[in-house]
Parts: C-alpha cells; sequence; structure tokens
C-alpha cells in the first residue's frame, strides 16, 4: 500500500493565511480521498511559507470493483410473452450485459427491468492525477492573484495567494505526471532560499525521510516541530530573566514566517523604558514581530527576542541589525511623545472638529459632544454616583483628543492608551485617565472589561453611539460586511451587560443615543433604536447559544422582552432549570402553549374577564384557580424567582387549564361568551408571559 506526498512550492506565502490553508488542505484531502474510495491510515497536512504539504499513509492500489445497479424500461415495454423486446436488447446492449441477466425491480412507479453492472475499480495513481490539482487549486484564500503560466505561452493561470514554481507528487516510488497552474510535477524539493536553495531528488514517499531531508538543509517542514522549537527557545531566554512567554498570538504569526527558526535574544537602551509600556510593545510586537520581555512581576526589560531565519552563526550580525532598527522606532516614539506633551489634551479637543469621523456623523468634535450628552443618561441608569459621573463626563470630553496626537497616528491600535497616558501626565485624575484607556474595552472577543465605573459607562456609551449612528447613517452590516465593526460592537454590549451584571433599559439608552444623533439623521430615532435592539438582541442569541443553551428557550426568553439583556439572562437559566424538572416543565410548556395558540383569535385586544359571564364549572374553577395563583406568582416574577414563579404557575394552573380543554368549548355561537373565555385564557398565559412565550419551546412537550 503506497503513500502519497505531495508539495506545493510557492513564493512566499503570507503568514496569516497559512493555517486556515493547512486546515482546509486536510479537511478537502480527507473528503476527496474518501469520495474515491482511497482512504490513508493516516493523513498529515503541514508546511511553511514557502510550501504545503499532504502526507497519505497507505493508500490502497485502487478502487474495488463495485456493482451498480441501473433501471431500465418498464417490465411492459421490455418484455411480450415473456420474451425481451428490442426495448430491452437494447438496454442490455447499451449497459454491457447479457440479456438474460436482467431483472425485473418493483419501484414506486411500477416495476422496471433492472441490470447489475460491475465496475472495475480505477488506479489510484490515474485517481490522483484528477483530483490533486483541482484540490489544490480550490483551496480558500482571503485575497489571490494570477501570474504567467509556467510553460510561458501567456495563458492566465489560475488563482493562488501567491505564484506556484514548483510540484512534487510521489505515490511510493513514483513521480505522478500531473501539473497545477502550469508547473509540471517533478520528483524533487528545494531547502532553505538562503542556505540550501539547490533543487534536491527525493526518491520516495515517505514523509519522515523527506521532513528529515529538508532538516538536513535547513527547513523544519512540520509546523508544529517548528513552533515547538521556537517556544523552547523563547522559554530558555525568558525563564533566564524570570519571565514567561505570554504572546502566544505572536508566537503563531511567527511560526509561518521562517522555516528555519533560530530565536535571538537582544537589547535596547534603558532610556527608553520612559515612553508608555504599551507604545514599547507595540513597537516590537506589532510593527516588527519582537518578543518583548516582561518579567513576572510586571516590570518590561530593556530586552527583547526576535526569531530568525538564518542559522545560528550568522545571529551577532542578525541581532545588530535588528537592534537598530528598534533603536530607530524608539527613537522615533520618544519624538512623538516630547511633541505630544507639548499640548494636553484639553487644548486638542477644538481640533477634533477637522478630523472626520463619517460623512453623515460629522467630525469627532461632534462625536464627542454626542458622547458628553449620552454618558451621563448611561452613567444614572448604572446607579453611579456624583463623582464617577463627573469623571466619566470628564473622561468623555478628552477620549478621543489622543487621535490628533503624533504617537496614535503612529501606533493607531492604541488609541485610548495613548490618551490615558497623556492625560496622567497633564495631572488629570486616575479615574479620569483609566476611563479614556476603557472606553474601547472590549476592543475583541476575549479582550478584558473595563475595571472602572466611568470606564463601564463610556465604554458603554460610546459603542451605542457607533452602534445608532452607523445604522442610522445606512451603513449596518450586510451580509460578511461588516467595515465598521459593528457586530464586534454589539457583542461587547452583550458582553459588558452579562459580565458586568448591569441592569439597564437597552431601549432608553438607544433612543437616548439616536435623539442625539445630527438632525438629519435624528428624526427617525426610535426606528433606528428599535434596529439597533434587534442587532444586539441577534448577538446576545448568539452568545447563549454558544454558551451552550437550547435555542429554543433563546427563543422563549427573547420573546418575552430583550430589553434587560441581564433578567433575559436571568429568565433564560430560569428555564434552562425547570427543562431539568421533568415532572414540572412539560405540564409547564403546554399550559403556556395551549393557552397562547387559542387566545391568538383576541389579537393585540386584551378584554377583562367578566366573572359574571362564566357558566360551566370547570371555566369557574379555572377563574378561581388564576385568582388564587396571580399573586405567589406576580410576586416570584417581581422578586426574579422565576424557578420559583413557574413552578407556582404550573402547578396552580396546569390541571384546571386541562380541565378547562377538556371540558368546555371556546368558539361558541354566542359572541360574548366566546370573548369572555377568550380573555380568560389570555390572562392564564399572561401571567407567566412576562418571563417566557413557552409556546416557542419545542423540546420537552407533553404528547398529546
Amino acid at each position: 500500500m503506497p503513500d502519497l506526498l505531495l508539495e506545493v512550492g510557492t513564493e512566499e506565502l503570507p503568514a496569516r493565511y497559512i493555517p486556515a490553508a493547512l486546515d482546509d488542505l486536510k479537511r478537502e484531502a480527507a473528503k476527496t480521498l474518501k469520495a474515491l474510495g482511497l482512504e490513508p491510515r493516516t493523513l498529515i497536512a503541514t508546511g511553511t511559507p514557502r510550501r504545503l504539504v499532504l502526507a497519505a499513509a497507505e493508500l490502497p492500489l485502487g478502487q474495488a470493483a463495485r456493482v451498480e445497479e441501473v433501471l431500465g424500461p418498464p417490465e411492459s415495454a421490455a418484455f411480450k410473452d415473456g420474451k425481451p423486446t428490442n426495448a430491452a436488447t437494447g438496454f442490455a446492449r447499451r449497459e454491457g450485459v447479457p440479456v438474460e441477466s436482467l431483472t425485473v425491480k418493483e419501484t414506486p412507479k411500477g416495476r422496471y427491468v433492472s441490470a447489475q453492472k460491475r465496475i472495475e475499480g480505477r488506479r489510484t495513481a490515474d485517481l490522483l492525477v484528477e483530483a490533486l490539482p483541482p484540490l489544490v487549486l480550490g483551496l480558500s484564500f482571503p485575497k489571490t492573484m494570477r501570474w504567467k503560466s509556467g510553460d510561458g505561452d501567456g495563458a492566465p493561470a489560475p488563482t493562488f495567494p501567491r505564484p506556484i514554481r514548483r510540484v512534487l507528487a510521489l505515490l511510493g516510488r513514483d513521480s505522478l505526471p500531473l501539473e497545477i497552474a502550469g508547473v509540471r510535477a517533478a520528483p524533487c524539493t528545494v531547502g532553505h532560499p538562503f542556505v540550501a536553495p539547490a533543487e534536491v531528488p527525493v526518491e520516495r514517499a515517505d514523509y519522515d525521510a523527506y521532513r528529515a531531508l529538508l532538516k538536513g538543509r535547513s527547513v523544519l517542514v512540520d509546523r508544529n516541530e517548528r513552533r515547538a522549537a521556537i517556544q523552547a527557545g523563547l522559554e530558555a531566554v525568558f525563564e533566564s530573566h524570570g519571565a514567561d512567554v505570554t504572546a502566544f498570538d505572536l508566537l503563531e504569526e511567527v511560526t509561518d514566517l521562517v522555516e528555519w527558526p533560530d530565536v535571538v535574544e537582544a537589547q535596547f537602551d534603558p532610556r527608553y523604558l520612559e515612553l508608555p509600556r504599551e507604545v514599547i510593545q507595540a513597537a516590537m510586537m506589532d510593527h516588527q514581530r519582537y518578543f518583548p520581555v516582561v518579567r513576572r512581576d510586571g516590570t518590561l526589560e530593556p530586552r527583547f527576542c526576535f526569531v530568525s531565519n538564518r542559522p545560528k552563526e550568522r545571529a551577532p550580525t542578525i541581532r545588530a541589525g535588528n537592534e537598530r532598527v528598534l533603536r530607530a522606532r524608539l527613537e522615533d516614539a520618544s519624538f512623538f511623545l516630547r511633541e505630544d506633551l507639548k499640548r494636553p489634551l484639553g487644548d486638542r479637543v477644538p481640533l477634533l472638529s477637522g478630523v472626520l469621523q463619517q460623512e453623515k456623523l460629522g467630525t469627532f468634535l461632534d462625536k464627542t459632544r454626542r458622547l458628553e450628552a449620552l454618558v451621563p443618561v448611561v452613567a444614572r441608569s448604572l446607579g453611579l454616583g456624583e463623582g464617577d459621573e463627573r469623571t466619566a463626563a470628564r473622561a468623555a470630553l478628552l477620549g478621543k483628543a489622543d487621535l490628533l496626537t503624533e504617537m496614535v497616528k503612529e501606533f493607531p491600535q492604541l488609541q485610548g492608551v495613548v490618551g490615558a497616558h497623556y492625560a496622567a501626565r497633564a495631572g488629570e485624575p486616575a479615574g479620569v485617565a483609566a476611563a479614556i484607556r476603557e472606553q474601547y474595552q472590549p476592543r475583541a472577543e476575549g479582550d478584558e472589561l473595563p475595571r472602572t465605573a466611568p470606564g463601564l459607562a463610556l465604554s458603554l456609551a460610546d459603542k451605542l453611539d457607533n452602534l445608532v449612528g452607523f445604522f442610522a447613517a445606512g451603513l449596518a452590516p450586510t451580509g460578511s460586511q461588516d467595515p465598521y465593526g459593528l457586530r464586534r460592537q454589539a457583542g461587547a454590549v452583550v458582553r459588558l451587560v452579562l459580565e458586568k451584571g448591569l441592569a439597564v433599559s437597552l431601549r432608553e439608552l438607544t433612543e437616548t443615543a439616536a435623539r442625539g444623533l445630527p438632525a438629519p439623521l435624528a428624526t427617525g430615532a426610535t426606528g433606528i433604536a428599535l434596529r439597533v435592539r434587534e442587532f444586539v438582541r441577534e448577538r446576545a442569541q448568539q452568545r447563549f447559544l454558544k454558551d451552550g443553551y437550547r435555542h429554543d428557550l433563546i427563543e422563549s426568553a427573547l420573546a418575552a422582552g430583550p430589553d434587560d439583556l441581564l433578567d433575559l439572562k436571568r429568565r433564560l437559566d430560569a428555564l434552562a432549570e425547570l427543562a431539568k424538572d421533568q415532572a414540572v416543565f412539560p405540564g409547564l410548556v403546554e399550559l403556556g402553549e395551549r393557552t397562547f395558540n387559542i387566545s391568538k383569535a383576541l389579537g393585540d385586544a386584551q378584554p377583562a374577564v367578566d366573572p359574571a359571564r362564566l357558566e360551566a364549572p370547570e371555566e369557574k374553577a379555572l377563574n378561581e384557580a388564576l385568582e388564587a395563583a396571580k399573586g405567589p406568582v406576580a410576586e416570584a416574577i417581581e422578586a426574579r424567582r422565576y424557578v420559583d414563579a413557574g413552578r407556582k404557575y404550573a402547578l396552580a394552573l396546569a390541571a384546571p387549564v386541562h380541565e378547562f380543554f377538556e371540558k368546555v368549548f371556546v368558539n361558541v355561537p354566542d359572541e360574548a361568551l366566546k370573548r369572555n373565555r377568550l380573555a380568560l385564557v389570555r390572562a392564564v398565559n399572561r401571567l407567566f408571559a412576562r418571563v417566557a412565550d413557552l409556546s416557542r419551546v419545542t423540546e420537552g412537550r407533553e404528547k398529546r
């Protein structure tokens, strides 16, 4: 059983493309081989910036033969007086089987002639020659390009993120005669471009031998091995300075930037430590892909590590070059700091009138004014004291001023962080500086949340203003397009509310934010606010699904009202708890579902029950049970003891409702009597409808 080894050699691929491409390659290869009946014992997809590799162990020599059934003409047309007609003989000849081997099969459409055809399996090599090129060229990438085809005829090649320069395709010891993007496969590979660039033959499709061959030519082709080598090198350096490796995202990226990693330790002048720590780290990590050394006590060391793509003997020269590059960047940052501190943030605020946020929304000075109006409303809804409210308002005034600093122009990802440092250096209270820093948190999923109350108020206000503003400007996300990151910001609102335990009214806050928009946009404030709440509701729904809640319970809780997300979470938790109680939950769901379905005939009307019109003993008994249950159930709901409320509701009303529906006919000819009975049923339903719309629960219903 031969092995398969495929290497697609390219010009250097973007590092961020490689992990997803390898996952895609392995998944699609497994799917393709299975469909061909060529499932391997093991399948590996790995690679470097200059090659994507697929290795499959122990493929069969070919497909197994199979028998395929083919239906022909109806029996009535195929045989006459028990003898085959021209229709039968023609069908047998076409399918390559003896006419006497035909059988008759009963089908939903009647009796038809059937032929059993033996189809011989094809050779694995032939199948792979056909399947591998479209497999490779079908991989998904964020961006692709075209280049001149390999045969030089000027025809455009298929798209790929970088030009394909060589292809290695071995099945056992045989080179497969395939071609990808105009490049014909050859049984050879190349080593490191600066150390061993010459072609070297590969004799057989042995993945371990292939790895060893490339390792001898300064290429660690196995991505996991390369990552482990980098991490081990970093840990050795960091441990010697009492530090830990924490920048794992950067580690993943650097793994796909090199083929022969060498971790090198370097230093920078300690005088640059006067810069904000985040600036130093941004200069290292974002601009240069360096690893800062941060001791376990939080102290930033004047040293860093980088991953070279050269042999160790080149380290001294490479170290000097990288130290020189970082020194230039830090010197620039020091200059920006000195220049920026000449003007306090407060003096920069009026100049925000020259910085456009968005054409319809105006400038960042306009946004600052909106935040100044919105933040106090948010602060009061959070129950902040006057001191925290003043702090949040001051932070709202200064929060966007750092957009005009040279430091933020150089490091735009440090918006807010730079403002916080400059505010502190200008003598602003610590709370103001903290709130300026925290206004953008969380910046991404998993990012930390604001720690201070003023920062929390400003963060929530900033995100709500962005959401209502961009929705009003007609820039809501469509499909996969979300250029302003509004899904992320709505998700951040959900996180802030749920994880910080904020009992706030989304309706009040979104409508307040929408009324603060520029005049042409604010005219539709109510509609804009509603659309934003629906958008936030969708993100909350996704959050709950991700957290493992049942979709029908989420729908049930959402239908009862998503305005207070924290209360929504409490109600959802209660439903999940009640769903575990099979002695109560099926009856509770039936109670809610049946009363909802029949009372829909009332539309939006809310008629009162007239006790004098109650006739049947069962409806009188139901009304009495309802009156008795109202107090205890409502009290439990007001106290947010939703599990208790659900149990009291079911215990008090499930049996009377069941008796009512068994014995009482609701849709009687007497319109007044019918309406009164519908009103009674609706009153039963509405008692628990503030908690959940139980008609939306699809699992756990009693069988009726």
